[in-house]
């Protein structure tokens, strides 16, 4: 998922700086992020950071961070009309990483 925030600097230029953040969705919110969320969409989405460490066949460390989604709200008018869903027990995980041609 892309946030991006915009500014005007002290001598009045927009500025602006996109963060990407990787989401781990679960079970039925799984399905529904599937289904309804396409590149471009707008939502809100709620949960935790999860932090891990995976070590590489080099030796080296990576670290990642990613938000575990508990609930996701889909934003915007018409058929887009503001919807919560919450995340259910997890039964199996679902991550960007499985859904790459559905980015959030």
């Amino acid at each position: 998922m892309a946030t991006t925030e915009t500014w005007k600097s002290a001598s009045g230029e927009k500025q602006s700086r996109t963060d990407w953040h990787n989401i781990t969705v679960w079970g039925k919110l799984a399905e529904i992020v599937m289904q309804f969320v396409k590149k471009g969409s707008h939502v809100y989405i709620e949960g935790s950071l999860q932090h891990r460490e995976v070590t590489g066949q080099n030796g080296q460390k990576q670290f990642f961070t990613s938000i575990k989604a508990d609930e996701m709200q889909m934003l915007g008018g018409g058929k887009d009309r503001p919807h919560t869903q919450t995340a259910a027990a997890p039964a199996a995980a679902a991550t960007y990483d499985d859904y790459s041609d559905v980015p959030l």
